[in-house]
């Protein structure tokens, strides 16, 4: 039997001492945290919690910083471990519904500025240093999973070595990723990109303003762009009709 192993929780252990088990938790590994809102004039401010919003910290030295406007969280949770990063830019939308969980320790997620998120589970896990950059003015639908992982480890049988790493994923400004969605390790997608419901995302895409769709994605129109406007309203608001 081990003098002293792991707990069931983070950073926590078991000491085995004369037939007794003796639980701790290291608490010196939750220092250096913190929670920062920045302002409209740029200046950041420490707070303890965010409403609509739970962070939580299971490793020491990670930042969350949310950016002005504030954006509306609903039921949304941060999960970070050692040294990770997780900056959301201000908006007006919602952001609801959604796990950002920077496992991997030294990684980072980034959102740009007036995303609304519905609904999802972004997470980078199994590698230091993982980043997940979501750009400006994205809409992002209910169950889209963003995952830099494939979390289980494939090989090749000879030589042994993994031929699944854990890769970034960038995304870019003014994307919308539809409902059931899935974007996999390493994949690139450019400004202007739909990403049509139920795909499934990998690799890197070049083209601007297309539509993907499929499993694999791959590019179904071209030359297209989008706007959250209803179809009546953004018909109304053409210049030839409007007149």
């Amino acid at each position: 039997m081990k003098f002293i192993e792991k707990g069931s929780k983070p950073n926590s252990y078991i000491i085995h001492l004369f037939g007794l088990r003796i639980r701790f938790r290291n608490t010196f590994a939750y220092k250096g945290n913190k929670i920062i809102v920045i302002d409209k004039n740029g200046n950041g401010k420490k707070v303890k919690k965010i409403k609509g919003l739970k962070v939580n910290f299971l490793g020491s030295n990670s930042t969350v910083k949310i950016y002005y406007p504030c954006p509306k969280f609903q039921n949304a949770v941060i999960t970070c471990r050692n040294n990770a990063n997780v900056t959301i830019g201000g908006s007006k939308y919602y952001i609801k519904y959604c796990l950002l969980d920077a496992a991997a320790s030294n990684s980072t997620i980034t959102i740009g500025k007036n995303c609304f998120i519905r609904g999802g589970y972004f997470v980078t896990a199994d590698k230091d240093g993982l980043n997940i950059s979501i750009g400006d003015e994205c809409l992002i639908a209910n169950s889209v999973k963003i995952t830099a992982t494939d979390f289980h480890t494939v090989y090749d049988l000879d030589s042994k070595i993994p031929i699944n790493p854990p890769e970034d994923i960038i995304i870019g400004n003014h994307c919308w990723i539809c409902q059931d969605v899935t974007i996999a390790k390493g994949s690139i997608l450019p400004d202007d990109t739909i990403v049509a419901a139920k795909a499934y995302v990998t690799g890197t895409f070049e083209k601007t303003n297309t539509i993907i769709g499929g499993v694999p994605a791959k590019i179904i129109r071209e030359n297209t762009s989008w706007s959250a406007t209803g179809y009546d309203k953004y018909i109304e608001s053409l210049p030839e009709f409007s007149a």
